[in-house]
């Protein structure tokens, strides 16, 4: 069972963090983006990249910015009509953060990948050479799945996948899940029970669980199609 004891610590010393954070904190009960917490968000990012930290965050919302855009009522259900509202809404969610992050004097890049980018080894160290040069230049680099191109087949199917591949990847320390999901539970051994996994906080605060107390990300993914690359 992992040691959650000092979490705190572990934070504390991370220089480079990966942030997830999902439609559903993005996004109000009609499908717009919220642009205050967007804002909010973006001061807590700030503030710990003023403390010496390199961030790389990854933003769902694009086909929930969609739908709001264009007035639906839910999320279609056919890979065209999704992949048509993340057109539609990639441009209102990175102008959001551009926006946002712009009232602290940072800049921001936009990086949108698919399986086969993480997958195949010039892809990979291309997306890696890039945002590697990003945060050199004091730019946050802001990933999040290219849904307009992206067939069923080779979809990460959501960004916890996609975050846990982008740690690993850019040798994070830490990564933080932002959700408004409870929190992980884990099965003791033996089958006794479920012991829970989180703690509640903001990125200001710090008050998260450490992707792994070693000296990389662990693997982590969604479903037994989940394959960490081999580069």
């Amino acid at each position: 069972m992992t040691d959650l004891s000092s979490p705190m610590r572990l934070a504390v010393d991370a220089r480079r963090v990966v942030v997830k954070v999902g439609t559903s904190v993005l996004t109000t009960p009609s499908h717009q983006l919220d642009e205050g917490r967007i804002e909010r968000l973006a001061a807590d990012l700030v503030h710990l990249k003023k403390e010496g930290r390199q961030l790389i965050l990854v933003s769902s919302g694009a086909i929930g910015a969609g739908i709001g855009l264009l007035g639906l009522s839910r999320r279609p259900k056919d890979l065209a009509h999704s992949q048509a509202l993340a057109a539609v809404g990639q441009g209102r969610l990175m102008h959001l953060y551009a926006q946002a992050f712009s009232r602290h004097q940072v800049q921001v890049g936009q990086i949108l990948l698919t399986r086969e980018d993480l997958s195949q080894r010039q892809r990979y160290l291309n997306a890696r050479q890039t945002m590697n040069t990003l945060l050199k230049e004091g730019v946050v680099p802001i990933v999040n799945e290219n849904d307009s191109v992206a067939v069923e087949e080779i979809r990460f199917g959501d960004n916890d996948e996609l975050s846990a591949l982008v740690s690993h990847l850019m040798d994070a320390e830490i990564l933080v899940l932002l959700t408004d999901v409870d929190g992980f539970e884990e099965r003791q051994e033996g089958g006794g029970g479920l012991s829970f996994l989180w703690w509640r906080g903001s990125p200001r605060s710090w008050n998260v669980w450490p992707a792994a107390p070693a000296e990389r990300p662990p693997a982590v993914g969604c479903g037994p199609s989940f394959r960490r690359p081999r580069w």
